[in-house]
């Protein structure tokens, strides 16, 4: 697995926060940067990705704002190789107030790629899709930037999708006739993403990241332990209980 860092005060994100000005990830530690921009800085180390934040706080401390995973060998330390997937399926419970922000990416980082994505538009989820002729929205009516647990389940089988949330009846759709798999990179990204793919038209809502809660989460049919997962030694605290 590889991790991503950035150093901002205050943001609970994948259901970690406040872990200080320096951090620990594989028995390496990192140093935050000066601040950058509007009162943020970033951590980085060799190949690990760097982002900036854009939000605007006094502080700094480190916190895991994207988490990139490997679902099939999650300490491998590298990105893992292409994959052409014929279904996916993701299991997750949230909890924000946030009314836009990326949940979760899967894809290329190349122009005009295959991709799906799990994003808060306009307070409430939607589930996007593209097996390379155009993308099939699935949109939820149910609103999400409450601050109460929701458990989401999403699912693709080749063209068929579907997206329920809470206790609403799955929205479903199709994508047109022609391509039945997902072209991706293997990676699978959780609460943002470093880059956007040009040339895609995606809502600007996929451009913020996610800010809130978020546990249970299932790939396939495996569990993924984001705390143990994301950072190794320091101090994380879950977010609250209701």
């Amino acid at each position: 697995m590889r991790v991503a860092l950035v150093c901002c005060q205050g943001s609970v994100v994948g259901g970690a926060e406040g872990l200080g000005s320096r951090v620990s990830y594989k028995d390496t530690r990192f140093s935050c940067l000066p601040p950058v921009g509007r009162g943020c800085g970033e951590c980085h180390r060799g190949s690990l990705p760097t982002l900036h934040c854009s939000l605007s706080v006094p502080l700094l401390t480190c916190l895991p704002l994207f988490l990139l995973l490997s679902p099939e060998a999650p300490d491998s330390g590298a990105l893992p190789s292409e994959k052409a997937l014929q279904n996916d399926h993701f299991e997750l419970s949230l909890r924000t107030e946030a009314t836009q922000g990326l949940v979760l990416w899967s894809g290329k980082a190349t122009e005009r790629a295959d991709y799906v994505a799990l994003a808060i538009v306009d307070g409430r989820l939607q589930l996007t899709y593209d097996l390379g002729s155009q993308p099939v929205v699935l949109r939820s009516t149910v609103p999400v930037n409450t601050n109460r647990w929701l458990r989401v389940r999403a699912h693709r089988e080749q063209r068929e999708g579907s997206l329920q949330v809470g206790n609403e009846a799955p929205v479903t759709g199709s994508s047109p006739l022609g391509a039945t798999q997902l072209d991706t990179d293997g990676a699978l990204w959780l609460g943002g993403l470093e880059k956007l793919p040009v040339g895609q038209a995606l809502p600007k809502a996929y451009g913020t990241g996610f800010v809130g809660c978020l546990r249970d989460v299932v790939v396939g049919q495996r569990p993924l332990h984001l705390l143990e997962d994301a950072v190794a030694r320091p101090a994380l605290r879950p977010c609250p209980t209701p």
